[in-house]
């Protein structure tokens, strides 16, 4: 965020904030990303006595996808919570450009994991 120009007290709010964001982020690794990661590991089972394996249903698949999307959607709305409290709380007009391609900046990185 050093793209901002943010003085000292900008910067003060700016932690308390991110301080927020970081809390929501993790209860949110703690549960839907959570849950994703077992929805990814669970669905295949191996039978030890015939040496095969089962592969997902489809149902398993949707169901995975489901989760993906909810934590996602999850994420982007942490995301926009915190950006949006940065504009409102922190940010003058003058900065406000800037914090759209930091927007950006974020949702690229977002999406390149994906």
């Amino acid at each position: 965020m050093t793209m901002l120009g943010l003085d000292e007290q900008q910067r003060a709010v700016l932690e308390d904030l991110y301080a927020q964001y970081a809390e929501k982020y993790e209860s949110l690794q703690n549960s839907d990303v959570r849950k994703l990661s077992a929805a990814l590991q669970a669905p295949w089972h191996y039978d030890e006595e015939s040496g095969k394996s089962t592969p997902p249903t489809a149902g398993d698949i949707d169901g995975v996808y489901a989760l993906r999307r909810s934590a996602l959607q999850s994420a982007l709305a942490a995301d926009d919570a915190f950006l949006e409290d940065v504009s409102v709380a922190v940010l003058g007009q003058e900065q406000a450009d800037a914090l759209a391609r930091v927007k950006l900046a974020r949702l690229r990185a977002v999406y390149n994991r994906t």
